[in-house]
């Protein structure tokens, strides 16, 4: 797609921008097997968002900009939000996955709301694994 490829940095930096203020990440979920018993799955988490013609973007795609930018706390942050909402509202059927960036892991500020925000989540946070 065209308009992906041709933004420049200061384009990207607007749009994750607004991506963050809005809340307008979109998370799909890829079901995997590790555990001995095989009807336990656990759902990997894949942050996707949508370009400016509202299709569909990987990772791939705008994960290097996320990152030039320093965003990557914000928006591992953002992907816990939805994860967490997800498992409170599933009530602990299901077993999710997240992958967060090195660069938020750094981050002591991040740290500390990522553990403030998984307290929400009680006895149901054996259902993350991060």
């Amino acid at each position: 797609d065209e308009t992906v490829h041709t933004k420049g940095s200061r384009e990207w930096l607007g749009f994750l921008t607004q991506v963050v203020e809005q809340k307008s990440i979109l998370m799909h979920f890829q079901p995997f097997n590790i555990f001995k018993d095989k009807n336990e799955m656990v759902y990997e988490s894949l942050l996707r968002l949508k370009n400016d013609v509202g299709e569909l973007m990987p990772a791939g795609v705008f994960m290097p900009m996320i990152e030039f930018h320093e965003l990557s706390p914000m928006f591992d942050l953002l992907i816990l939000d939805k994860i967490i909402e997800k498992i409170l509202a599933e009530s602990g059927t299901r077993h999710y996955s997240v992958n967060l960036s090195c660069p938020s892991l750094d981050n002591p500020g991040f740290v500390q709301n990522a553990l403030m925000k998984i307290q929400q989540l009680g006895s149901l946070a054996k259902c993350l694994t991060i």
